[in-house]
């Protein structure tokens, strides 16, 4: 038997939710997020490592902005310019040469983002 991680899946409407993924599968991932996937990373102000994976060709597939995605992106990396994510994306952790389950802080940091969102901030 496989060992799963806890990932955060962040679709481009609707609540972020956790699931569990093989960890380093890039065809799960491909899956899940509808094609050949990126990383982008972030770090927590307590250095915790955050792996994004997203489509890499996300504006050619038409693939809708990612607000919460993009947003907690920002908050865990400020040089990320006005780079913005797309479609679904998935976020663990990444305190290794391999994936780890997503920090539970970066899990509620996400969930607040799309509460704020949801509240028109």
């Amino acid at each position: 038997m496989t060992a799963t991680i806890t990932a955060l899946l962040i679709p481009p409407s609707g609540e972020p939710r956790t699931e569990q993924v093989e960890p380093d599968d890039a065809e799960g991932y491909q899956a899940i997020v509808g094609g050949p996937i990126e990383a982008v990373y972030g770090t927590t102000d307590t250095d915790l490592r955050a792996a994004f994976y997203a489509h890499s060709d996300s504006i050619a597939a038409g693939l809708p902005i990612n607000l919460i995605a993009t947003a907690l992106w920002k908050r865990l990396n400020r040089e990320t310019g006005r780079n913005v994510l797309r479609g679904t994306v998935i976020v663990v952790g990444g305190e290794g040469p391999s994936d780890a389950d997503v920090p539970i802080l970066v899990t509620r940091m996400a969930r607040t983002l799309q509460r704020s969102l949801a509240a028109g901030w």
